[in-house]
């Protein structure tokens, strides 16, 4: 039996799928790993219109990266963060940290 604590965290796993989504943001963001420049300017602007919104900010930092590093980052990141997590030698506040960027990772992809 699982009972979330903490917002989005699950009791007895470290690993929450839903944390720090914004489903409708999930929506303008997916595919944008491997997109067309043109698509990927595209989907930027149209998350900048929720630039006011908190969640939105780790959409806008994860897009920024992606730019800067390439879109291959995305997987080597979420491998690290995975990494981190299962590692169980981090504080709760930074797993949620971890979860919350993993997940909107995932959802460039």
């Amino acid at each position: 039996y699982q009972r979330r604590v903490h917002g989005n965290r699950k009791l007895g796993s470290s690993v929450d799928e839903e944390v720090g989504l914004v489903p409708e943001l999930d929506k303008i963001v997916s595919g944008y790993v491997g997109a067309s420049a043109e698509k990927k300017s595209e989907i930027k602007s149209a998350v900048q219109k929720f630039k006011d919104q908190t969640q939105a900010k780790a959409y806008l930092n994860a897009i920024a990266k992606v730019e800067e590093k390439g879109d291959d980052w995305v997987q080597k990141e979420r491998t690290r963060l995975f990494n981190m997590i299962d590692s169980g030698k981090v504080s709760n506040k930074a797993l949620d940290k971890f979860n919350q960027k993993r997940n909107v990772l995932s959802s460039l992809l």
